[in-house]
């Protein structure tokens, strides 16, 4: 027996005949073995399918052609719509937990057309801002770029721009530059702080730059910078000593702050944050290890998550990871060769990650 509050109708289950309507022209039906697809496509809204083997009932809301919702009565829930479907990035597909997903990689900026939605259509982001460069002379590792992440995003039917940040640069005698900012849907994640050098302060951003590690009759500064609230972390003191190597901080990470630079080395990068939602769990938006002055042979580490190790000795330091937002290695100066420098690390691209069931 089946109604909608005005009209009533009793249903033979099998064969589909309708019986009895109390009144009007009585219920449209459809029975069958098997449920509904978005591609019925029956006559009117109101439409009902009773799979027959299963016993569910379903009733049509929507019949846009080829893409029919249809909600399970039983459960009182949408049962058979048309899922999330978009373009853009690299696009890969994986199963987890026994759901398909749907994966848009941007590793430059882009767009992302979403063509095909339901009532219930969410993504899931993570964006991660383009890293800070190391500084120069006595030079700090710079920043990881801002990391965020959110799932049950609603999106409609439109073309969304994507913005993938790219990694600072490092200039002579300078702080190192800043990451660029990477955004989607009207949301900005921050690039990462530039690291200090001898003649000039750190940057702040996603996550800050190390301080420069200063003699204490040179002046400057040797604190770290701070990082964006929700993004990332500030940067590692500089030490301010006479003697040693003078180590300077490291950048902050996602994950945690930069390390302090002392007297006998550089603070280590900052670690970054592990995401899973590429399918594998990767770590982004790591900090830069902090320089020296020294002659010596230690490196100094950037943290997990592509951030890139200090120079050291008479090496250069090493760039942040490409499309890891990480921040790149402090530059040496270095009395082994007339006091030579010798360059920091640029920052890491940003990424940009959007993922939805299918």
């Amino acid at each position: 027996y089946l109604t909608d509050g005005t009209d009533s109708s009793w249903l033979d289950v099998s064969s589909g005949s309708q019986y009895a309507a109390s009144s009007g022209s009585g219920l449209a039906s459809t029975v069958s073995t098997t449920d509904p697809l978005v591609t019925s496509n029956p006559s009117e809204v109101g439409y009902l399918w009773i799979n027959s083997t299963s016993g569910m009932t379903y009733v049509c809301t929507d019949i846009t052609t080829d893409a029919n919702i249809w909600v399970n009565v039983g459960v009182g829930t949408t049962g058979v719509s048309p899922g999330t479907s978009g373009t853009g990035g690299t696009i890969t597909t994986y199963t987890s937990g026994g759901v398909d997903y749907k994966v848009h990689t941007f590793t430059s900026s882009g767009t992302l057309v979403i063509e095909s939605v339901n009532s219930a259509s969410v993504v899931e982001y993570l964006m991660v801002a383009g890293g800070g460069a190391g500084g120069y002379s006595y030079g700090a590792g710079g920043g990881g770029g801002g990391f965020l992440t959110a799932s049950s995003v609603p999106v409609i039917a439109q073309t969304y721009a994507v913005t993938v940040g790219a990694g600072g640069s490092w200039v002579t005698s300078n702080t190192g530059g800043s990451g660029s900012n990477s955004s989607f849907n009207s949301i900005t994640s921050i690039g990462g702080g530039g690291g200090a050098d001898a003649a000039s302060a750190a940057s702040s951003g996603g996550s800050g730059g190390g301080g420069a590690g200063l003699s204490s009759s040179y002046g400057g500064t040797t604190a770290g910078a701070a990082g964006t609230n929700g993004q990332g972390n500030s940067g590692g003191a500089g030490a301010n000593t006479t003697i040693g190597v003078r180590g300077a901080g490291g950048g902050g990470g996602a994950s945690a702050s930069g390390g302090t630079g002392t007297s006998s080395g550089g603070g280590a990068g900052g670690n970054g944050t592990a995401s899973s939602l590429s399918g594998s769990s990767v770590v982004y938006a790591g900090g830069g290890g902090g320089g020296v002055f020294s002659s010596g042979g230690t490196t100094y580490s950037g943290g997990l998550g592509g951030g890139g190790a200090s120079a050291s000795g008479i090496s250069v330091a090493i760039d942040a990871t490409a499309n890891s937002g990480g921040g790149g290695g402090g530059g040496t100066q270095t009395s082994a060769a007339g006091n030579a420098n010798y360059a920091p690390g640029n920052g890491g691209s940003g990424i940009v990650i959007i993922r939805y069931a299918v």
